[in-house]
């Protein structure tokens, strides 16, 4: 493929002179913008070689760990050479470390003299130059003459160096063969002419190939020579502006993409004929190629003045580099992997409301993709009005409630609708990207009659968080333990890890799911050291990454470290990638530190789907157990069975609070459901506390007559027999209980009580405000004297218990108050107070 029919631009004809200017062009814009200077001491611009210095932490080489091995190699610890013998030694790697000294005829890092004394030339093969080692050779082997080599060299008589090699950077002797060309090159040079059809004689078929020759080189080389002049530039911008983002430089990776990309005049035009990244063999090869394609994708956009925000869709990596909000935590642009495509926004005034926001905010990517969702979400509500919401001067009230009546029926990616609160927040962030648009002027003519009034809203629904079920039964448990063996049989994780290993690190993320409660992102981001032993326990060191607190401590089961342990012996047999040297759990390659919390997970359903059958603990007709739901087992879920597990062991709440590291301890109640026995043990103390509608003493003789002598009503429990065995539903005098004998409030009641206070004065002012009857404002104001004595008097009470009698009520009063909240509607007594006021307008 020449220049002139190169596929530039589908704008541009093949070969034409305006594609021959771009082209031109592109490669000055090049020429300006990379560095001559770039890596001294490692780049050689002349030879268009690159030799890795094994001492800079930049480039991805280092040394032979063997202590007698001078050659390098890249991430692993041992070159290849050593590798084989360890292979073939049978001994562990820091035994064949110890012992083991390398014996080479020859060395491909270093070039040394010929052994005869005073021969100027390169040695070839047993210290011994070509000429040298083909005169031992036949006076040892032909002539049968069997002199040690030593008393040989020293009858022989020294050889005047020949020219070096004409290949760039190659520095090896000539041979009498081909003046001017080392053996290697005269070898492939010859291969070069059988496929090409060239004579042996053919100057300029030679020339052409030196062009393009590159020299002998070892794993911390790579040469550009073989690439085009205009793909040279294009792969040395590519190569600097990786060094501008702090990555580093893997030379082996380059001399494989280098020999893939040699036939193109130019990469980033070559079009189809650049290799798919995703058909090259190794990681590290595909994610460079990949990452290559994208730098020069984004150079053509510098080059041509396009701005990246006001493209329809954004790449994250370049976008970020221009809004630093809009990065990954560690900085790297590259990690901030996903576009944004603001084409799914229909009309273009929102879509340009939006763009604008993320352009001038400083907005964060997760606020970023939650108003692009919301946006996309009013489009198509938009889409099905008269005219499609095109013209925003035309927009109507009726456009508005179209919009709402489209959060109400979003749904999400599997079908299902979004709840509530989910639907009222996109829709607050619409119509907050609606207010940030009229204050910005964009667009500068949108109606006035599309603005959001008081009764758009959507009613959100108190959802019963102990019927979430997150929690795993034991009986699930216990069979994935069972089958514990399987975990990581199957998934695929990095190629240069073993089968047992990836199974080993699967089972013991596992484990530490399962025992420890955390977080799957704080699992993977484990270090190496995460277990500390203090006053003969064991606890497990980790980062609370969510709240920002670090190096935080966990007591752990001695089964947990044993699992953990056993896995540190067969991590430290593995070929691991440097980021990964102080992770727990190693990432496949050099872009991250550790495991990715996606592949813990995926590895998690991978193997739970593996498993023949998962019985449930219940039932079916046949009285065999039924199957259990296997959606129901993710990472998370195991963080609620935690949680519920120490809550039915009888851990008190604050201990569970601290246990699960959360701020609040509301957060915690929602992790467990309420036992029996926490119900019973809850009752046990508050029922000593009981009092009667004067707010004296009435204690309740047991946690049965708490639960069964009576019925819950909204502010205290009722003993009236009729009431009770009606279930709340049939009180004598319409449940205004401050005045009612059968009133048994307790302190669990105690902020029900209070706020019922506060409504009954609200009401008492409307009522005086509207001239009610006297005998109104006299039982309002009754009733609220009545609850008020109770309220004194409880408080004055739990004033005088100790700091521990009044932490166990509070505890009791959490857990009877959580399960008042979840109970059954029909349980709920809807007092019949009068009402004062407009009435409420249903949403």
């Amino acid at each position: 493929m020449s220049l002139a029919t190169l596929p530039v631009s589908p704008l541009l004809p093949a070969g034409s002179q305006a594609a021959d200017q771009l082209l031109a062009q592109w490669e000055a814009w090049l020429h300006d913008i990379v560095d001559p200077r770039w890596r001294p001491g490692e780049w050689n611009a002349d030879h268009l070689l690159f030799t890795g210095d094994v001492n800079n932490p930049r480039t991805i080489v280092r040394l032979c760990e063997i202590n007698e091995c001078d050659v390098a190699t890249d991430l692993s610890r041992f070159c290849t050479g050593c590798s084989r013998e360890l292979r073939l030694s049978g001994l562990t790697s820091a035994d064949f470390e110890k012992s083991f000294v390398p014996q080479r005829n020859r060395r491909f890092d270093t070039i040394e003299i010929c052994i005869v004394p005073k021969c100027a030339r390169y040695n070839s093969t047993r210290g011994l130059c070509q000429a040298h080692y083909q005169g031992w050779h036949k006076a040892s082997v032909i002539r049968g003459l069997h002199s040690d080599l030593p008393t040989w060299v020293g009858s022989q008589r020294a050889y005047e160096a020949l020219p070096e090699c004409v290949v760039r950077g190659c520095g090896r002797a000539g041979t009498n063969r081909h003046p001017g060309l080392c053996m290697i090159h005269v070898n492939q040079w010859g291969e070069s002419r059988k496929v090409s059809g060239v004579a042996a004689d053919d100057k300029a078929a030679l020339a052409k190939w030196l062009e393009h020759a590159p020299p002998y080189m070892s794993v911390k080389m790579f040469s550009l020579a073989p690439l085009a002049p205009l793909a040279r530039l294009e792969m040395l911008y590519a190569l600097q502006q990786r060094d501008a983002r702090g990555q580093n430089l893997p030379p082996r990776a380059v001399k494989t993409t280098v020999r893939l990309l040699a036939d193109l005049p130019s990469i980033a035009f070559g079009g189809d004929a650049v290799p798919d990244p995703r058909s090259l063999k190794g990681a590290r090869e595909s994610s460079f190629l990949t990452e290559l394609q994208w730098t020069l994708a984004s150079a053509i956009d510098d080059f041509r003045g396009v701005d990246p925000t006001r493209k329809l869709t954004w790449d994250m990596r370049v976008v970020s580099q221009l809004i630093p909000s809009l990065g990954v935590a560690d900085g790297s642009p590259l990690f901030n992997h996903g576009g944004v495509d603001f084409s799914l926004v229909h009309q273009a005034w929102l879509r340009e409301v939006v763009m604008h926001w993320a352009r001038t905010t400083g907005s964060q990517r997760r606020d970023l993709r939650e108003n692009l969702k919301a946006a996309v979400m009013a489009s198509k509500a938009l889409n099905l009005r008269p005219g499609g919401g095109i013209d925003p001067s035309a927009l109507q009230y009726a456009d508005v409630d179209a919009v709402v009546e489209g959060f109400k029926t979003a749904r999400r990616p599997n079908g299902e609708l979004y709840r509530p609160k989910t639907q009222n927040r996109y829709m607050g962030r619409f119509f907050e990207l609606l207010e940030f648009g009229r204050r910005e002027g964009v667009p500068e003519s949108l109606s006035p009659r599309f603005v959001r009034h008081s009764h758009h809203k959507i009613k959100e629904v108190e959802e019963n968080e102990d019927e979430i079920g997150k929690s795993l039964p034991d009986v699930v448990i216990r069979q994935l333990d069972q089958n514990m063996h399987t975990a990581g049989e199957i998934f695929s994780y990095g190629r240069q890890y073993p089968r047992e290993a990836i199974k080993a690190l699967f089972r013991t993320a596992y484990v530490i799911m399962r025992d420890t409660g955390r977080r799957t992102g704080e699992i993977a981001g484990l270090s190496l050291n995460c277990l500390e032993f203090d006053q003969g326990k064991y606890q497990l060191i980790w980062d609370n990454t969510k709240a920002g607190r670090l190096r935080r401590r966990l007591p752990v089961y001695s089964e947990t470290v044993d699992v953990i342990k056993a896995w540190k012996e067969v991590r430290a047999g593995l070929d691991l990638p440097m980021r990964s040297s102080n992770a727990l759990f190693p990432a496949i390659g050099e872009v991250h530190d550790h495991i990715l919390p996606g592949y813990l997970s995926d590895g998690l359903r991978e193997w739970v789907d593996l498993i023949p059958a998962l019985d449930s603990d219940e039932l079916g007709p046949d009285g065999m157990p039924l199957p259990f739901d296997r959606k129901r087992i993710f990472p998370y879920a195991f963080r609620h069975t935690f949680c519920q597990r120490h809550a039915d062991a009888g851990i008190p709440q604050h201990v569970l609070q601290e246990l699960m590291d959360h701020d609040d301890p509301k957060t915690t109640g929602a992790y467990y459901r309420v036992s029996h026995k926490m119900k019973r043990e809850a009752m046990d103390v508050v029922r000593k506390h009981s009092m009667d509608r004067f707010g004296n003493a009435a204690p309740m003789s047991s946690a049965i007559e708490y639960d069964m002598g009576s019925v819950a009503v909204q502010y205290g429990n009722c003993k009236e027999p009729s009431n009770v065995k009606a279930g709340g539903h049939a009180c004598p005098i319409r449940y205004q209980c401050s005045g009612c004998p059968s009133f048994h409030p307790d302190p669990s009641h105690l902020p029900s009580i209070e706020d019922h206070v506060r409504a009954l004065k609200t009401n008492l002012e409307l009522a005086q405000a509207m001239g009610v009857a006297d005998y109104t404002i006299t039982g309002l104001e009754g009733e609220i004297g009545d609850y008020r004595g109770v309220i004194e008097k409880m408080k004055a009470k739990l004033e005088r218990m100790t700091d521990q009698e009044r932490a166990e009520i509070e505890e009791a009063s959490r857990v009877l108050r959580r399960l008042r909240a979840g109970s059954d509607s029909s349980r709920h007594v809807t007092l019949g107070m009068p009402g004062f006021g407009p009435p409420e307008q249903d949403s």
